[in-house]
């Protein structure tokens, strides 16, 4: 009889997902926002460094390979940079008591952007095998469609408060 072996990537992934669930429910607001900040702090920083030789390379000296990974590369320099920014903001703002007219400000938001503009160039960076859309036909309409109700949904809560 075979033995199907242990998927130690899965589990990981599922004990930290299942680990910051009970942490973060059950620890006091200013602790998981900093802890929060400083994990995105380390790991962006990780990343940034990992890859600002290389987005230097690919931006100022223009050296970009036939085949378009220099887009992802981009990309992982910008998760990277959004994290940081974002890990940075976040334990300044816990630092100084965590001011509400900070947020949803520009400078707030900026980190995020990064971030899904990071991804966004990742997403979009081609495969060195083309390969087809793993999304059934339809797919990007419906999501589209389903955030239009969401952010309707949003916006006649916010207006409503008004009244």
């Amino acid at each position: 009889m075979k033995t199907e072996a242990v998927n130690w990537l899965l589990l990981r992934s599922v004990g930290i997902f299942c680990s910051y669930c009970i942490i973060g429910f059950f620890t006091p607001k200013p602790y998981v926002s900093s802890i929060i900040g400083m994990g995105a702090l380390m790991v962006g920083g990780m990343m940034f460094v990992r890859y600002i030789e290389t987005c230097y390379e690919i931006i100022v000296k223009q050296r970009r390979g036939k085949m378009g990974g220099h887009i992802a590369i981009l990309g992982a320099g910008a998760v990277g940079f959004g994290l940081v920014f974002s890990g940075m903001f976040r334990i300044i703002w816990s630092y100084y008591g965590s001011p509400s007219e900070w947020a949803g400000t520009a400078i707030s938001s900026f980190g995020l952007f990064m971030i899904v503009l990071g991804s966004y160039l990742i997403a979009r960076a081609p495969d060195a095998v083309q390969v087809r859309s793993r999304f059934p036909s339809g797919f990007w309409q419906k999501t589209g469609v389903l955030m239009l109700i969401i952010l309707a949904f949003v916006a006649g809560t916010h207006f409503a408060s008004f009244q």
